[in-house]
């Protein structure tokens, strides 16, 4: 039975008891760490290394104010942070599926943290009313990774606030891109409590499926040799120009020359539209 998604609301899962059929997620939500281990590309073999790890944080990378990107959030547990996100309106926040598509996950626990530079302190702390994965989302290549959530209230705009515009184009091969978040500076730790920025380039769709296989056309890949994101900060914006064209999915955080993959928003826009209102 394919994996099916929809509605969470605050209220808990309420009818949703489907389950995926590969890899079967765990029955309760992981600690905000280990989040990003649950899917691996089920074809990447030993003998092409390692499985990849999904989410990701910043491997050489340089700290940034949050006023340089006041769309990017953090996603947080009771226990500390899940993931990244970036705002798209005055409620909703955009994001990846793969943190939220979890047997038992209740957004009642989840919360957003607006408006700081600081992991895990400062800002603005708002609550969830409900969250939307995509319905095709997959757990076997990551299609689809895509999600929405809404906030209890509405941001208050400011300096260190913003929405952030959506693409409605992809960029082409060899653009740099911008990508942001907290945590890891390299594929063992360890974590940044203040927010990191790294620059990478778009590369072609063919050399990205080279490596690993399952490339869609809801997808793009960057690579920099030695930096690009890491382990937690999936669900963060892939910005050029204060636009957002992707929203990072899975990674080897730089580890030997294996791409970044990312959903692509312009592929995407009319799902967001209509999930959102934006």
């Amino acid at each position: 039975m394919p994996y099916q998604q929809g509605r969470f609301p605050a209220t808990g899962m309420g009818s949703y008891d489907t389950r995926p059929a590969v890899p079967p997620p765990p029955p309760t939500p992981p600690p905000p760490l280990q989040a990003c281990l649950l899917r691996v590309h089920s074809s990447y073999t030993l003998a092409r290394g390692p499985p990849p790890r999904l989410g990701g944080r910043i491997v050489g990378g340089a700290p940034l104010d949050i006023s340089a990107v006041p769309w990017q959030v953090a996603l947080e547990l009771t226990d500390g942070l899940l993931c990244g996100g970036s705002i798209i309106s005055s409620t909703w926040v955009l994001t990846t599926a793969h943190y939220i598509a979890l047997d038992g996950f209740d957004v009642r626990f989840l919360s957003v943290r607006a408006g700081t530079s600081t992991r895990e302190s400062g800002g603005t702390v708002y609550g969830v009313t409900e969250a939307i994965i995509h319905d095709s989302f997959s757990w076997v290549n990551g299609d689809y990774d895509i999600a929405v959530v809404a906030v209890n209230g509405s941001y208050t705009f400011g300096p260190n606030i913003q929405a952030i515009a959506l693409a409605d184009m992809d960029l082409a091969a060899g653009t740099f891109v911008n990508i942001t978040g907290w945590g890891y500076t390299d594929i063992m730790g360890p974590t940044s409590q203040k927010l990191l920025a790294v620059s990478t380039v778009i590369i072609e769709q063919s050399a990205c499926n080279a490596t690993w296989g399952d490339i869609t056309d809801n997808m793009f890949c960057t690579r920099y040799e030695g930096e690009g994101p890491c382990t937690g900060d999936g669900g963060g914006a892939v910005v050029k120009d204060k636009v957002q064209y992707g929203v990072f999915s899975r990674t080897l955080c730089a580890l030997n020359q294996v791409p970044e993959v990312h959903t692509s928003v312009a592929a995407l826009r009319s799902w967001i539209s209509e999930a959102t209102g934006v």
